[in-house]
């Protein structure tokens, strides 16, 4: 079967796209998860704690490495069916360092919206492709300065603050009631 067009090709990223994504919900809200954020904030609390620090790491390594592999076996086969070294330049890896920060690390949808929006960007500037590394430079460090967390931490935030609120009206209804 040839995936002659980008149609075709769309069809069958799109739910491998989907599956990685829900494999990733799943991984999340598993023990695994759990133990992969243990340690993400603080490895030392995260051995003390009981979690086997050598072996998620190592399972982390190997889930990512699956994701990669997909990734590249998919970015092989779409047109013109080779991977030469000239497609990846350095345009190419801010691009997708932007997309990481701007999405916030450890925040699969914030993740997804970096992605979205970064690749507008790239194409509202594909005309100023001189001052693309400019724009993108630009928006790393304005990331970084006024987001640290990128939009998955705004998100992150939003649904924390939002339900702060409802116990804290819940408890105020509570307290006025007796």
């Amino acid at each position: 079967y040839s995936l002659g067009n980008h149609v075709a090709y769309y069809y069958l990223i799109m739910p491998l796209a989907l599956a990685g994504i829900y494999f990733s919900f799943a991984i999340l809200r598993s023990d695994i998860g759990r133990c992969f954020q243990a340690l993400r904030e603080d490895p030392l609390a995260a051995a003390a704690s009981g979690i086997n620090v050598r072996k998620y790491k190592l399972l982390a390594f190997l889930i990512s490495a699956l994701y990669a592999g997909v990734a590249g076996s998919l970015q092989a086969h779409h047109s013109p069916g080779f991977i030469h070294p000239n497609n990846y330049t350095i345009t190419e890896m801010v691009t997708l360092l932007l997309m990481v920060v701007l999405g916030g690390i450890g925040h699969i949808w914030g993740g997804i919206i970096g992605a979205v929006l970064i690749t507008i960007i790239y194409d509202f500037t594909r005309d100023y492709y001189q001052y693309q590394l400019a724009i993108f430079g630009m928006i790393i460090v304005l990331t970084v300065t006024y987001m640290p967390k990128g939009i998955g931490g705004i998100i992150d935030r939003f649904f924390a603050e939002r339900r702060f609120n409802a116990l804290r009206k819940a408890k105020f209804e509570k307290a006025n009631a007796a």
